[in-house]
């Protein structure tokens, strides 16, 4: 994974790929490379993706590790990727949800938690379980 990935372009159009409903809801995917689910402040070392998306927003997208809710984010290429981690773009705002399917209709990459794969057709389901409260102030 990596280079070859880029040259191939596998992850190109990935919005064709794949189907993504957030609360049974089917959402339109604008052209992307990459998307992101997160149920943290942050990703990629630290890029604060709901922050960079609530600059200039009209609607702010609140996120807390406590509420249940996965957020989405789009990429639309390496390049962005970069300028995102530079805080001189803004992520794809897609959505957020409870419960997030995602149907995999080719193969296509996939990552988790830096582990990358190339995955075959799946429906696969996203939620929040089983949160335990760490720390009480």
């Amino acid at each position: 994974f990596g280079t070859q990935q880029i040259v191939q372009r596998d992850c190109e159009r990935i919005e064709q790929k794949l189907d993504l409903y957030l609360d049974g809801h089917i959402v339109e995917l604008p052209e992307l490379q990459s998307i992101i689910f997160l149920n943290i402040d942050s990703w990629g070392a630290g890029c604060k993706l709901c922050e960079l998306s609530n600059s200039d927003a009209k609607y702010k997208m609140e996120n807390s590790i406590s509420d249940g809710m996965l957020e989405v984010f789009g990429l639309v290429s390496s390049f962005h990727m970069a300028q995102l981690q530079c805080g001189i773009s803004k992520p794809v705002r897609i959505g957020q949800a409870k419960q997030i399917r995602i149907v995999i209709k080719s193969t296509c990459p996939m990552q988790s938690d830096g582990e990358p794969w190339m995955q075959t057709p799946a429906d696969i389901r996203l939620q929040c379980r089983s949160q335990v409260r760490m720390l009480k102030l």
